[in-house]
């Protein structure tokens, strides 16, 4: 089971959702499930990182794993402004600076209690201690494909690409060959915020071969 939850904080939750008491129903949803006594049971939450909530994802994280320690597994997207309601609020894509020591706090705290987790549309110089963990590193390395049935009009969109805007800064990365870049179809992001880093490569590409997902 996938449920979607943006913020621990009740007023940001329903705030972002556009719905009065959607928190409320999140937490009843997860209740619910807790009670599920099916060992073929997974539980994993998905979070868009925006504006609103990047500089507390690790609060959401620590309080969801406090209060349902059966979550195992969190997948996290970076706003994707060129869809939805995104496309006419200007203000719901953050910076990339603004999200990079929580998510950080989030991650290290997964990794700490035995927690799996994805990051999407992050550029791997904002997440490098754990690169592994990245959707589009991992697409990358592993050469896969990803197929995406919507519901809308778009259909069902085959994706072999997972590389976007680079900057003149990523030419020097020593990661620049595995890291998925600036997801900016929106162009509401900022190039000038993408760094080089300096750390091999190569145990993130063994990392990420090792694994089985």
């Amino acid at each position: 089971y996938h449920v979607s939850i943006h913020s621990w904080r009740a007023d940001v939750e329903d705030f972002l959702t556009g719905i009065k008491g959607s928190h409320a129903k999140a937490m009843a949803a997860l209740e619910n499930l807790g009670g599920i006594k099916d060992q073929d049971i997974t539980v994993n939450v998905n979070t868009v990182i925006n504006t609103y909530n990047c500089r507390d994802l690790d609060g959401t994280v620590r309080f969801l794993c406090e209060r349902f320690p059966f979550i195992r597994h969190f997948v996290w997207n970076n706003l994707d402004p060129s869809m939805g309601r995104a496309q006419t609020n200007r203000d719901t894509a953050p910076r990339l600076r603004d999200l990079e020591v929580s998510l950080s706090k989030a991650m290290r705290y997964l990794d700490e209690t035995g927690r799996t987790f994805r990051v999407e549309r992050v550029p791997l110089c904002f997440m490098a201690e754990f690169a592994h963990c990245s959707t589009e590193t991992r697409k990358i390395v592993k050469g896969e494909e990803r197929i995406v049935h919507f519901l809308d009009e778009k259909g069902t969109i085959r994706q072999t690409d997972f590389v976007h805007l680079k900057a003149e800064a990523c030419r020097s990365c020593t990661l620049d060959p595995i890291c998925g870049g600036l997801f900016d179809l929106g162009k509401w992001y900022d190039p000038a915020e993408l760094a080089p880093v300096f750390i091999p490569r190569e145990p993130i590409v063994a990392e990420v071969m090792a694994s089985e997902d």
